[in-house]
């Protein structure tokens, strides 16, 4: 970057206990073929040498923001990497994950051709504990694809289709900054970018898929994803679907069948999770949900 003129792009990155991963994940983005960005990294209160490393990387590389903050979790720290972010273009990269070093030019070379709001693309996934890779099932024939916000809204929560293995997630889209205005991250969810990629993509005119995985998803053991179901998890997994149905009817937009299909989805999944887990009150109030909306829907008529 020269002078104070400000970077295109902003990479944001949160960090908390990532030692082993977060200099591969920032090697990635510094080898990128594209250059004019950012990094901004705040760094959640990390107890190992993450600060450090961070620091080490600050030093190397001026483009390259560490902000250090007392514990707060994963939604208040997304929400402060946005607040400092400079650029017109936004990615979120997870600090455990690497991204192609065609990855920024790719996105957004595309998101000037096509004038786009967001463009997205798969992503292939690293099994830490097998040591191998999880390769995405691409389809033949294109390169990009075009949706409108709405179109893609519709689609991309129905599994499984090309789509919906990177709809919820945040990380591994180039977003226009203007979209992420008025969006802010839950504190205290997990699985937090549930809340917030459909408001997102509803706010979006045109959206691009890239049909190329360029960001490599590391799987860890005992993360978020792959770790235990906890009472709150549970909760989280149904609570978007409410919030997210209750607050599109309440803006005229309809909730489809396929929707309600995969809301009753999640609440037979996790009543079972309950279940297993010896979560009696969360296995009862899903069961209830459950009763009352077959009720209603038999009483109604309604298959």
């Amino acid at each position: 970057m020269e002078g104070s003129r400000k970077p295109r792009i902003s990479v944001l990155m949160p960090a908390y206990n990532v030692e082993k991963y977060i200099a591969a994940s920032l090697d990635s983005l510094l080898q990128q073929t594209y250059q004019d960005f950012e990094i901004v990294v705040v760094n959640d209160g990390s107890t190992d040498q993450t600060g450090s490393i961070l620091e080490s990387y600050r030093k190397r590389d001026p483009r390259v923001r560490v902000i250090h903050q007392e514990n707060q979790g994963i939604s208040v720290t997304r929400n402060r990497t946005l607040e400092l972010a400079e650029g017109e273009y936004i990615t979120f990269i997870d600090s455990d994950d690497t991204v192609k070093p065609e990855y920024l030019e790719k996105l957004y070379e595309t998101a000037l051709e096509k004038d786009a709001d967001m463009v997205f693309c798969p992503y292939y996934g690293f099994l830490e504990e097998k040591g191998t890779f999880q390769m995405p099932l691409l389809e033949d024939g294109y390169l990009t694809k075009e949706f409108t916000g709405e179109e893609l809204y519709h689609i991309a929560y129905i599994p499984v289709n090309t789509y919906e293995v990177v709809s919820a997630v945040i990380w591994g889209k180039l977003l226009k900054r203007s979209l992420l205005d008025g969006i802010v991250f839950p504190a205290g969810k997990v699985h937090e970018d549930n809340f917030t990629t459909y408001k997102i993509y509803l706010k979006a005119n045109r959206i691009i898929y890239y049909n190329e995985a360029l960001y490599m998803y590391r799987k860890r053991a005992g993360s978020i994803v792959t770790g235990a179901w906890s009472r709150e998890r549970i909760r989280n997994c149904y609570e978007f679907h409410e919030e997210r149905m209750a607050l599109l009817a309440a803006a005229g937009i309809p909730v489809s069948q396929d929707q309600i299909a995969d809301y009753q989805r999640i609440l037979r999944t996790t009543m079972k999770i309950a279940l297993e887990n010896g979560y009696a009150t969360e296995y009862q109030w899903i069961k209830q949900k459950l009763d009352f909306m077959n009720f209603m829907r038999s009483k109604n008529n309604l298959s």
